[in-house]
């Protein structure tokens, strides 16, 4: 698969020298992450190289004029041999239906998937921000390259046309999708393999049935569309899904059957969220190889929206239950509640954020209680942002401060200290301290970061 990345990222060199009047107007993005840990000390310190230069000013002033793109990136190996390091690079072509057939994007590295790739993974609805908007988004697989933050995904490469998307894995798995966007209303057809299984177990009585590990199927078909009140403004959105995931002891004869919907409804300045998830096999096995554990799954999320002045304020509460099963026998039925609050006020160049969640578990008859408070303020060309979160468990409570800094000068600095503390039943347990530097620099074509992560606990 490196030796596909590297001739994908030699190709497109080669071709902006052979063709540099006839095919593209160029860009070249580099995109270069190094990044060294220390895990006993938890410690470490990271590099990000980010550049676009525009080549074809260098061939043609024509090419200026061009609205065809090529972006790729270079590929970082020289930590490669390093346990405790991790790289992430990506590379990416665009090419427009002037020079071919349709516009076409092809990528290659270790890539980040979302949308369709999502759902066919995990279908089960995430608990998200009280104040989180459900926008309109064309279905189908989403294919983006690694951020400096992201996790190092497995190295592979994909297409993505108007109607088709396809991936495929260094594992040999493949994922595809078939689509269609319209002015209000997109469609989707999507699978995926997955390889996972489960181990034998040395007990005589195992709590887990034994499967092998292989290539397993899922599949799912989405419906998106909106509704609009005004050129701008929708008053109806609505996206909804159903799927199968291969059962691994009787195929797809025997598949688990799951549907999901979400949907936004707008009135003036108050909007109203719902959401459900509902699996016909609530222990049915997910791609990552685990149980589900969930048969229903309900959200209700109204918000209000208000303009005072020269700012705006938002005020949203959440409310989700989820009907949960025991993957280990006995398979008893329990309940989940989560219960959230956010409010948040922006004007011009103040804003001021504050949350709150409690969650509670019939499993475990325990709650969970989170708060946090955040304000930030932007000068002329400074920009600060200091935030307070607390964690409260039924035997362990966690306070972390955060401070941040950051110019929007050319070369700009962005500066982060964060110190978190823990403490069990009342008595102070440990803390980790840890800092953040980056650096920008933009020029005429280019723009470079450069970052240092810093973090020790004690």
């Amino acid at each position: 698969m490196k030796k596909l990345v590297l001739l994908f990222s030699t190709a497109m060199a080669v071709l902006a020298l052979l063709h540099p009047a006839k095919a593209f107007a160029y860009n070249c993005e580099i995109d270069l992450y190094a990044a060294a840990s220390e895990k006993k000390l938890d410690s470490g310190i990271g590099f990000h190289c980010k550049g676009t230069v525009d080549i074809s000013a260098i061939f043609s002033q024509e090419f200026k004029e061009c609205n065809s793109t090529k972006l790729y990136s270079f590929e970082l190996q020289n930590l490669a041999y390093n346990p405790y390091t991790t790289q992430r690079y990506g590379a990416l072509l665009r090419i427009k239906k002037e020079h071919f057939f349709c516009d076409m994007t092809l990528y290659a590295g270790t890539l980040r998937y979302g949308g369709s790739y999502s759902l066919l993974k995990n279908p089960c609805l995430a608990s998200s921000s009280a104040l989180h908007s459900l926008t309109f988004l064309p279905c189908g697989i989403r294919t983006a390259l690694p951020a400096f933050s992201s996790a190092r995904q497995m190295e592979s490469i994909a297409i993505k046309t108007p109607v088709f998307s396809g991936v495929y894995f260094e594992n040999g798995t493949h994922s595809w999708s078939i689509y269609k966007s319209f002015s209000h209303i997109s469609v989707a057809v999507s699978g995926a393999e997955f390889i996972y299984g489960r181990k034998k177990s040395k007990s005589w009585f195992p709590k887990e049935r034994y499967f092998a590990e292989k290539k397993y199927a899922s599949y799912d078909a989405e419906l998106c569309f909106a509704t609009h009140g005004s050129p701008v403004r929708s008053v109806l959105t609505s996206c909804n899904a159903a799927g199968i995931i291969e059962n691994p002891f009787g195929g797809l004869e025997k598949s688990f059957l799951w549907a999901r919907t979400q949907n936004a409804i707008r009135m003036n300045n108050l909007v109203i969220q719902t959401a459900a998830f509902h699996s016909w096999s609530p222990l049915m096995t997910l791609p990552s190889g685990s149980k589900c554990g969930t048969s229903w799954q309900f959200m209700l999320n109204p918000k209000v929206i208000l303009h005072p002045q020269d700012g705006t304020f938002r005020l949203g509460f959440s409310v989700q239950k989820n009907e949960k099963v025991k993957t280990s026998i006995p398979h008893d039925d329990y309940d989940e509640f989560i219960f959230k609050c956010e409010a948040c006020y922006t004007c011009s160049k103040t804003k001021i954020d504050m949350s709150y969640s409690a969650a509670h578990s019939e499993k475990t008859e325990k709650m969970t209680y989170k708060a946090k408070a955040s304000a930030s303020h932007t000068f002329t060309h400074v920009s600060f942002n200091s935030s307070v979160a607390s964690t409260f468990y039924t035997d362990k409570t966690t306070l972390t401060v955060s401070e941040s800094m950051s110019t929007s000068t050319n070369p700009s600095l962005a500066l982060k200290v964060s110190d978190s503390f823990t403490y069990k039943n009342g008595i102070y347990d440990g803390a980790t301290i840890s800092g953040a530097a980056t650096i920008i620099f933009k020029s005429s074509h280019a723009k470079w970061y450069g970052k240092i992560n810093v973090s020790t606990r004690f």
